[in-house]
């Protein structure tokens, strides 16, 4: 992860890093942080008991690109009602 955020030119703002679980090492927290970004963590990676449905619905709320976001607060919620309804 260093050698990747370190082909961004210095000046360029990043604003988010995530990853999978490979780069979940000090050294690379410590690449994101000496660039003033923000990590990116899998719901399902700080509390493991999240049904994974309902973290699939969580995370495309909080996506990094609007267009991949729910359309609304009801398609939202139709959707976390499907995750109930299907145990998690």
């Amino acid at each position: 992860m260093p050698e990747l955020l370190n082909q961004i030119p210095e000046g360029e703002e990043i604003g988010t890093v995530t990853a999978d679980g490979a780069y979940d090492t000090r050294r690379c927290h410590a690449a994101i942080i000496d660039r003033q970004a923000k990590p990116i963590i899998p719901i399902r990676s700080r509390i493991p008991n999240v049904p994974v449905h309902v973290a699939a619905v969580i995370e495309t709320a909080l996506s990094k690109h609007p267009e991949s976001r729910w359309r609304t607060a009801g398609a939202m919620r139709e959707a976390l009602l499907n995750a109930a309804a299907s145990g998690g």
